[in-house]
């Protein structure tokens, strides 16, 4: 079984990340409230959004 560093490896990270690519403030944002969310629940203050580019849009696949 391969492990996940070597799996990563394989990728060549500007294929994934184009170099065009800005963060936008309002995925930062929803971040943050997801942290804040996880902290009023006494849960560690972690929050994450994953996106996607499709096309010239960038949506939301999970938070």
């Amino acid at each position: 079984m391969d492990s996940y560093l070597g799996a990563t490896s394989a990728y060549n990270l500007t294929t994934v990340i184009p170099s065009s690519y800005k963060p936008k403030k309002k995925f930062m944002e929803l971040a943050i409230a997801e942290a804040k969310r996880a902290g009023d629940r006494g849960d560690y203050p972690i929050g994450a959004v994953v996106t996607r580019l499709t096309g010239k849009r960038e949506v939301v696949i999970a938070s």
